[in-house]
């Protein structure tokens, strides 16, 4: 649904309550019309991708979607607090980006089927829930979240495959990354203040290190590159080949 000028389109969609019932994937763009998602039957949706809709209100209604597989949220300026997902079980990709008023992601605990998990351009968040519960976890994007200062922990993350880190210029250390068993590709961009990788990662194939300014030490040489296929440094003028 994208630019829809009827001011009676809300009202239309209500009306026919039997295709609202039935609907699976719902993709919302640039709707300027004042909406409530608890206007609409669409308990049953799988796939809702909310984008650039400035007017939308009640988002917190959606942990009553519990079909949800994909939930999308891009560019939705009312957005401040995302409300507990818990009752989303079947959550297999979340997706926030653009969000600038965006301040708190609550912890999810009942997000145990959550397979990526991609935060992009937040600029007001400033610490990542606990992500020990998402188990079956394989891709954690973070990128251009400016005032992100802290990431408590990766235990629980047996299963990410995945790792990228871009333009996080605040966050100064990550925790120990030899939970990460399965990582095997980890990308650090243009995060400058990172001075420390701790950590031992036996399956890491693909590492990507740029603009990292004041990185001087990356993991345990001895065992974390057993496995290492390909390697890309630039622009980090405190490491050197010598300490990897």
């Amino acid at each position: 649904m994208d630019n829809c000028p009827s001011n009676d389109f809300p009202a239309n969609l209500q009306n026919n309550m039997l295709m609202l019932s039935k609907l699976r994937c719902l993709s919302w763009h640039h709707f300027p019309i004042e909406v409530e998602i608890t206007n609409f039957s669409i308990m049953n949706i799988v796939i809702p991708h909310l984008g650039h809709c400035p007017n939308l209100t009640d988002v917190q209604s959606i942990e009553g979607l519990v079909s949800l597989r994909i939930l999308k949220l891009i560019e939705i300026p009312p957005l401040e607090r995302l409300s507990d997902l818990s009752n989303l079980k079947k959550l297999n990709e979340l997706q926030l980006g653009h969000c600038h008023n965006l301040i708190d992601v609550q912890s999810n605990e009942g997000l145990g089927n959550l397979k990526t998990l991609k935060l992009i351009e937040i600029p007001l968040l400033k610490r990542l829930p606990n992500l020990s519960n998402l188990k079956k976890l394989t891709k954690l994007h973070l990128r251009y979240c400016h005032g992100l200062i802290e990431i408590k922990s990766f235990e629980g993350l047996e299963n990410l495959m995945i790792l990228k880190m871009d333009e996080l210029p605040r966050l100064e250390r990550l925790p120990n990354l030899s939970n990460l068993k399965k990582l095997t590709q980890l990308n650090l961009r243009r995060c400058h203040n990172l001075v420390k990788i701790q950590g031992t990662l036996e399956s890491l194939e693909d590492l990507c290190i740029q603009g990292c300014r004041s990185l001087g030490e990356v993991l345990d040489p001895t065992s974390s590159f057993k496995k290492l296929r390909s390697l890309r440094m630039h622009d980090c003028k405190k490491l050197h080949l010598d300490r990897i």
